[in-house]
């Protein structure tokens, strides 16, 4: 059952909101590897979770709303355990929840008594249900490796939920204060910092390298050139794994996101003036040789590509056949 949201607070790294017909208060924060949420019931109440619901909401249509290929959960302990293979991409997730009195699986929203589930269809929800009561907090990791290394995020930060809140805003106006605008007009600035907040929330780090590289012919010359100029640290980064995504595939993709489908071979000129840029700000020895000599060959084959079609396309107009 959904209900109305009321009372609605939103921060960089942090969410709050009350609903409204059951008076429960939600909290959401975020640490650079996992998700920490704080619930408020006024007695006992369930926290249930879909590891098989991807992407947006199905009432979006089916173009939007996805099911996992392959689906696991199960319980070790006091945490919930789960892999959802989504796009082809496999997502190893773990959950905790401090004070919980009781965890169990579900299916189709039916409680099940087993301590591990395997998805026999595409179409079946699957998840696990915390039983809870008064104010709990509930933590949440993903992993792009296995069940352990999620396991370990959630173990890294000992932390409670005001601590993780409180480090996140410093980390998150350490970003924004990069930028500094002076004016009496507060919406402006208001505009402005939410407009820069949003610049930041992507390419995303995922421990051990940047990954979530949308719509690579926008930002290549808008958001990215932004960063780069702004975090040294991050630009070294995010081009190091463009440049290995570049080796991975065989062709430099404009478009890397979560799906094992990125075939897209485009505007690869991008990596060339990345490469470059990285040279001379970084030093050469960031760039191994192989990667140059890559990076020219594809290129040159982008390029000769170009001008073959251009060439085609004088010859069938000097010929007068019809252009498709």
């Amino acid at each position: 059952m959904k209900e109305e949201f009321q009372e609605e607070i939103a921060h960089p790294g942090y969410y709050s909101t009350t609903l409204k017909n059951s008076g429960i208060k939600a909290e959401v924060a975020v640490s650079e590897k996992v998700a920490y949420h704080r619930y408020h019931f006024d007695e006992k109440g369930i926290l249930q979770i879909d590891f098989s619901s991807g992407d947006l909401d199905k009432s979006f249509g089916p173009k939007f709303a996805f099911r996992p290929s392959e689906g696991t959960v199960m319980i070790q302990g006091n945490v919930l355990l789960a892999r959802a293979v989504m796009h082809g991409i496999p997502l190893y997730m773990a959950a905790q929840c401090n004070g919980a009195k009781d965890v169990y699986l579900w299916e189709n929203y039916r409680k099940i008594s087993s301590k591990e589930y395997r998805c026999p269809d595409t179409e079946n929800t699957f998840g696990g249900v915390f039983e809870v009561e008064n104010t709990v907090e509930l933590q949440v990791a993903i992993s792009l490796h296995s069940f352990e290394e999620a396991r370990a995020h959630l173990q890294e930060h000992k932390k409670s939920f005001d601590q993780i809140y409180k480090d996140t805003a410093n980390t998150w106006e350490q970003y924004l204060s990069a930028i500094e605008i002076k004016t009496k007009d507060e919406r402006l600035k208001e505009i402005f910092y939410s407009n820069l907040y949003h610049s930041f929330l992507k390419p995303a780090n995922w421990g051990d390298r940047y990954v979530d590289f949308p719509t690579m012919w926008d930002i290549y010359k808008t958001q990215l050139p932004l960063v780069f100029t702004l975090f040294s640290k991050e630009a070294k980064g995010m081009t190091t794994a463009m440049l290995d995504l570049m080796e991975a595939y065989g062709y430099s993709p404009i478009n890397v996101t979560l799906h094992e489908n990125n075939d897209t071979r485009d505007q690869c000129r991008m990596i060339m003036e990345y490469s470059l840029a990285i040279i001379r700000r970084f030093g050469r020895e960031l760039l191994i040789l192989k990667r140059v000599f890559w990076v020219i060959r594809n290129i040159t084959k982008v390029t000769i590509g170009i001008i073959h079609s251009v060439c085609w396309l004088t010859w069938r107009r000097v010929l007068n056949w019809p252009v498709e």
